[in-house]
Formats: structure tokens, C-alpha cells, sequence
């Protein structure tokens, strides 16, 4: 990380070519969104989520969505989808998993990426004659990540940014999402803990620039112990409740 400006309440992390300390190598023993769901999910099997970037000017400001559909919703767990081009034509693709990491421990990972493997945001792109500079994502905006109706309730431990130059192969820069956290008491509500990025992506790295972005975000959940009514007709069918007693 090469300069850090803090703002009110938020960590922008300007990330440039010269950031690049310690890739962090990918063992490739999972895709990067996670395996297959958990058999407790805290996310339902359809959900879906917007995904997307905004673009930023550092004199202007915002310029809108960067991606030519705006906020797409993207189904959990249903792959790389397409968000839309950028501003070259190229296609941006995003995606969405849940795995779990214990009991009760849960990871999210979205993925943005390009679909050539070209950067995301190359130097001197335009939007309506204004330069991009910076990019924002956006996770679970327009339509929240809902839980499943088990889930009474749910702690963030851990929100991390990942950038990659190579597809993901490595990554070049790992920064905690600080706008998720206050003096380090999770924001996070039931009613929606995914929310506007607070890490910017530079255009400064060039043609090098990332062409691969992952956020991460980790969470413990505690599930209601009484099933639903749908459960328990599930096991009530399955013998699992109650046994007959023999006259």
C-alpha cells in the first residue's frame, strides 16, 4: 500500500502498480468464490445480489455506474455472470458463493473480473469526456443479501479486499474493509450487512492494472435451534421425528 487517505468514517485505499508487496500465492485447492455450500446455509440457495462498479473523478467526483448494466442481480453460487461492459467494450463478469469454515462460521467471496483478463480499469479511460480514476465496487446494494429464516442472528469477524494482476493467481494487495467496522464493533444488521465498497481501484498501474478484484467477508452465525415447519415435515417424513410405539 503505497498512500492512505482517511475520510469520515471510511478507509479509501488508493491502490497503484507500485503497491505490489508480497503477492499472496492461491493454492488453487478451491475456486475463489468457495465450494459447494455449506449443508447450514445462512443464504438461500437463490438469492441474489447486485454487483457492480461506480466510477470516480478526483475533481469531479462520482460519474456514475462504470459497467454499462449498472447494478446486476447475481445469483449465489451461479458463476461468473455478466455485469456489462466497461467503457472499451470489454465484459466485466462478477460472482458470489457462500462456504463455510466450521459450525457456525460462514465466508462470502465476490469475485469482479474481466473476461479477457485485460485490467479492469486501464489508464486514460473515459466516461462522457471526464477521466476514471478510481472504481468503487458495489455489493449488495440495490437488492440486499438476504438470510435464511433459521438465522437469528450473525457477528462479521473479518471483511478483506484482495487485488490481482494475473487473474487471481496471486494477490498484490490485501486490505481490511474498514467502512464495515467502527473502532472495531461490526456494522452489520440481519436487515443487510453487504454494502458500498470503501476500497478504490487506481487506474494508476496502466494496462497492468488489476484485472481481478475479491472481497471477502467472514461471519459467524447463530441459527434458530427449533426447525421450520418445512424442516419438520422434512424429518417427520424421514422417521426422524418420533417413533411409533407398537401396540
Amino acid at each position: 500500500m503505497v498512500w492512505k487517505q482517511r475520510g469520515v468514517g471510511m478507509l479509501s485505499a488508493l491502490i497503484g502498480a507500485s503497491a505490489m508487496a508480497g503477492p499472496v500465492a492461491h493454492d488453487g485447492s478451491e475456486s475463489f468464490v468457495g465450494p459447494a455450500g455449506p449443508e447450514t446455509p445462512s443464504i438461500g440457495p437463490s438469492e441474489t445480489a447486485t454487483m457492480s462498479f461506480r466510477a470516480t473523478n478526483q475533481n469531479v467526483g462520482d460519474l456514475g455506474f462504470y459497467n454499462s448494466e449498472g447494478d446486476v442481480p447475481v445469483t449465489i453460487g451461479a458463476g461468473l455472470t455478466s455485469l456489462g461492459s466497461n467503457p472499451d467494450g470489454v465484459d466485466i463478469l462478477g460472482s458470489w458463493a457462500e462456504s463455510s469454515l466450521g459450525d457456525t462460521r460462514r465466508r462470502v467471496r465476490a469475485v469482479w473480473q474481466t473476461a479477457d483478463g485485460s485490467a479492469l480499469l486501464p489508464f486514460g479511460t473515459e466516461i462522457n469526456g471526464r477521466p476514471v480514476q478510481f472504481l468503487r465496487w458495489n455489493f449488495g446494494v440495490s437488492d440486499l443479501v438476504e438470510w435464511t429464516e433459521r438465522v437469528i442472528d450473525i457477528d462479521l469477524v473479518s471483511a478483506t479486499f484482495f487485488g490481482s494482476f494475473n487473474s487471481g493467481q496471486t494477490f498484490a494487495d490485501i486490505e481490511p474493509i474498514g467502512a464495515l467496522f467502527d473502532n472495531g464493533i461490526s456494522q452489520w444488521t440481519l436487515a443487510g450487512g453487504f454494502d458500498r465498497g470503501d476500497n478504490l481501484i487506481s487506474d494508476t498501474a496502466g494496462p497492468s492494472g488489476y484485472n481481478f478484484v475479491m472481497t471477502e467477508y467472514v461471519y459467524d452465525v447463530e441459527f434458530d435451534p427449533i426447525p421450520t415447519p418445512g424442516t419438520l415435515a422434512v424429518l417427520v417424513g424421514a422417521g426422524l421425528v418420533g417413533v411409533r410405539r407398537r401396540r
